[in-house]
């Protein structure tokens, strides 16, 4: 559960950097539509900074021969969830950065409003994860994220598809929650 943690803590820093990126590719000559390819950045950095690292041996590995050092092959689901992180990741950090301009000029919100709003996502993130920590206790974290992935995929066109603006809104905090 520490990793979790841990993951929780690197999430939160990176809500916080969010907007700053934001702002600064904004008022540079690429636009603030650039910003979708700064996750996509991050993951080729991380690729290239851990390329040669070798993996730990597994916990349950009882001889050196089960274990293979930097020459294991992580297994399929590892990189399908792993993908999957990366991608929740990215829609977080995106609709963060999108959702004020999308609740001002689409649903019809004053850009004041719009953007306090946003906050909507990031409390509910918040109690997701508080949620989340807590359910790990009584089912497996595997079942936990297909839960959530299954909950944001139900959450998502709530908020870019209602026509109420109050919709709107309670998707951007279910797909928090998720």
């Amino acid at each position: 559960n520490k990793g979790y943690t841990e993951a929780n803590i690197g999430a939160g820093a990176a809500m916080i950097l969010g907007p700053v990126l934001v702002g600064l590719v904004a008022q540079s000559a690429l636009g603030w539509q650039a910003i979708a390819f700064a996750p996509l950045l991050f993951l080729v950095l991380v690729g290239v900074v851990f390329r040669g690292t070798p993996l730990p041996p597994a916990p349950h590995a009882e001889s050196q021969s089960e274990t293979t050092g930097g020459n294991t092959r992580l297994p399929t689901l590892f990189w399908i969830f792993g993908v999957l992180m990366f991608l929740g990741g990215t829609v977080d950090f995106l609709i963060t950065t999108w959702s004020a301009n999308f609740l001002a000029t689409v649903v019809g919100y004053t850009p004041g409003t719009a953007a306090t709003l946003v906050s909507v996502f990031a409390v509910a993130i918040v109690l997701g994860r508080l949620a989340g920590r807590r359910l790990l206790d009584f089912m497996p974290a595997s079942r936990l994220m297909m839960i959530s992935l299954v909950w944001i995929l139900l959450a998502f066109p709530i908020y870019w598809l209602s026509m109420l603006p109050i919709l709107n809104v309670a998707g951007l905090f279910l797909m928090g929650l998720g």
